[in-house]
């Protein structure tokens, strides 16, 4: 029964490109809840949606490919915006990028090599960073389709395509980093593996980990969301780490903390 409702859900457009081993590991977790095929492959399906599938439409990849092919020196900057504005939280922050990476990289040693963690659109934002074209950019996500495109974007940066198809929820990173982004994912792994924060970050191959937390939610409230997140996640990230720095733009928080062994 197990092969037959993956292929099914793999068979779905939304969900072809998914990373097989996590849609394995997200079936074995909702089976043990129910008895009915069809009562399985719903409660898949939600789960999906609610880690995945709510933050990246399948649609968008035809215009990413078109951008890319129409990419050349000259448009850089302005193809990377329209890129970015294909989805919600990189469109939320086209404005504030060039804001985002000085207030990174002035707190922190300039880095040769970076992590991209449930990356989505956000390699596209490398122009903004104003460092060194020569770093090593490693790029995870869970979606072979948009892996496939941001390694396309590296080697039209002149980068290494270090961009991966990886499961990070159950696997871990074993890539060796100055430093590492973790961009609004950590309330989307808390869906799967509550509680799992701390260890996730600890297990991060990197001394120096930007965090940063979404400041309203999908339909566009933010009543309570920073006191929930401040109480939830960014004050175990004060008690278990050091604390770098922290600041906010309209809709996100970051936090840049650094291992204490590190």
């Amino acid at each position: 029964m197990e092969e037959d409702i993956i292929r099914e859900i793999l068979s779905s457009k939304k969900y072809k490109d998914i990373e097989i081993e996590f849609l394995r590991n997200i079936y074995n977790i909702e089976k043990s809840k129910y008895n009915n095929e069809k009562l399985i492959i719903k409660s898949v399906k939600r789960k999906l949606h609610q880690v995945y599938g709510s933050f990246l439409n399948p649609k968008i990849f035809d215009r990413l490919k078109v951008y890319l092919e129409e990419l050349t020196q000259d448009n850089l900057i302005d193809t990377c915006k329209n890129i970015l504005s294909l989805h919600t939280s990189t469109k939320e922050r086209i404005d504030f990028y060039p804001y985002i990476y000085e207030q990174i990289f002035s707190n922190i040693p300039k880095p040769k090599s970076i992590l991209d963690v449930a990356c989505g659109l956000n390699p596209f934002s490398i122009p903004f960073m104003n460092i060194e074209r020569k770093i090593h950019y490693f790029a995870l996500d869970i979606n072979s389709s948009l892996i496939e495109l941001i390694n396309n974007f590296l080697l039209k940066l002149g980068l290494q395509p270090k961009a991966k198809v990886y499961d990070v929820m159950y696997h871990p990173i074993d890539i060796q980093v100055d430093l590492a982004f973790i961009f609004k994912f950590i309330p989307v792994l808390d869906k799967l593996r509550k509680d799992y924060m701390l260890e996730f970050i600890r297990n991060i191959p990197s001394y120096y980990i930007v965090v940063s937390f979404p400041l309203k939610s999908l339909t566009g409230k933010t009543k309570g969301m920073e006191e929930h997140y401040n109480e939830k996640y960014i004050s175990k990230l004060r008690n278990n780490f050091l604390f770098i720095h922290e600041f906010s733009i309209s809709n996100e928080k970051f936090i840049i903390i650094k291992k204490e062994d590190g």
